[in-house]
């Protein structure tokens, strides 16, 4: 059984293995595929099972997962596994899905639904594995989710009213994207009238959107950043009252600190 290593933790694996942490210069698969080795030196001809917590290369995202463990500093090699295991279990993608044959190794994905976006239709549930040695696994996929299902309704601002009826009759938890400008209050009114909406987006159309890569964030004072907060919730600029509102409390808080 195996863990989510980050890679802080993978270089300390390697300095306990290695026994000089100096040195360790590859890459976080190739020091995956190390740590494979040292677990599976006593395997023998039976059943050989592992279960991981990892992104393997290739494989894709079923929506809710920390994305940043998932990139490509984090994949793992399907060439990574030791070729006598029998099966891999893994864990940590939440989308169920086959991702190497030698051995095989598969993701159950997960049976709630946990975000919104890509892998709202993503499949998901449990695998019943059977296993006997010398004979290939057999994988049942069992297609079952549990709790309330999330759902995206994108619509233009002309449209609104008329999709709401579909939006007031959906069973789950809701998202709704308004291609249009933003509106807080009609943004509030969604809310009161809709307790399954749990987020309102506002997107501009794609020819009203500002050109150019915006400001690096860490460049970006407080005022700034509460500013593209505002265009990136209700698609508007905020209000001048309320960047005075803003800009008194923040240096209200910032005087008492000495700042």
């Amino acid at each position: 059984m195996l863990p989510f290593l980050s890679e802080r933790r993978l270089v300390k694996a390697q300095m306990l293995l290695e026994g000089d942490g100096t040195l360790w210069k590859g890459a976080y698969s190739e020091g995956m595929k190390r740590v494979f080795a040292n677990l599976s030196t006593e395997l023998n001809s039976g059943v050989s099972l592992m279960l991981a917590h990892l992104t393997v290369e290739g494989s894709r995202l079923g929506g809710g997962e920390f994305e940043f463990h998932c990139t490509n500093s984090y994949a793992v090699e399907k060439s990574a596994f030791p070729s006598q295991l029998s099966y891999v279990a893994l864990g940590h993608i939440h989308r169920q899905q086959q991702v190497a044959e030698a051995p095989a190794a598969w993701y159950p994905g997960s049976l709630v639904q946990l975000d919104f976006g890509e892998g709202e239709n993503a499949p998901r549930g449990a695998l019943i594995v059977e296993l006997e040695p010398g004979v290939p696994p057999k994988v049942t996929q069992v297609n079952e989710r549990w709790g309330k299902p999330l759902r995206s309704f994108k619509v233009k601002f002309e449209d609104l009213d008329r999709r709401l009826e579909e939006l007031a009759t959906f069973p789950g938890w809701a998202k709704l994207v308004i291609e249009g400008r933003g509106n807080p209050r009609l943004r509030e009114d969604l809310f009161r009238r809709f307790p399954h909406l749990l987020d309102v987006v506002f997107e501009l159309p794609e020819l009203e959107r500002p050109r150019g890569a915006p400001p690096v964030q860490e460049e970006w004072d407080w005022l700034e950043a509460y500013t593209e907060y505002s265009r990136e919730t209700y698609a508007a600029e905020p209000e001048e009252s309320l960047l005075r509102a803003f800009q008194q409390v923040y240096e209200e808080v910032h005087a008492g600190e000495g700042l």
